[in-house]
């Protein structure tokens, strides 16, 4: 147990498929809580995940204009709400990574480096 402990700290883990839900990146409920969704910064830390993959899913709606443009809509709520948590509501906990090389930076800065997927 001991050197899977160390080993475990010598790694970067990541979640490869952490679906979101806008709703829960506002500045009264946010993944800095301990909230009832599966990953979240205090779980994150306490399991040792280090970045996660958060995922911009729109499910298919109507394939007309209307539709398209609801699934836009959606789509960008959750860009939006992504870059809020990591740019205004815990900077200093988690970061946006958009390169491998990124991700090795912001774990070195001790922080979790988010990616979008």
């Amino acid at each position: 147990v001991d050197r899977a402990r160390a080993i475990h700290a010598r790694t970067i883990t990541m979640d490869t498929h952490v679906d979101i839900s806008a709703a829960r990146f506002t500045p009264t409920c946010n993944y800095t809580m301990r909230l009832t969704t599966q990953v979240n910064l205090p779980k994150m830390r306490d399991g040792g995940l280090n970045a996660p993959w958060l995922i911009v899913y729109v499910g298919q709606g109507p394939l007309t204009p209307e539709g398209y443009d609801n699934a836009y809509r959606q789509a960008v709520e959750k860009f939006d709400a992504i870059h809020r948590l990591t740019k205004e509501i815990a900077p200093n906990d988690i970061e946006l990574a958009l390169t491998p090389a990124d991700v090795v930076r912001i774990r070195k800065a001790g922080k979790f480096a988010a990616m979008i997927g």
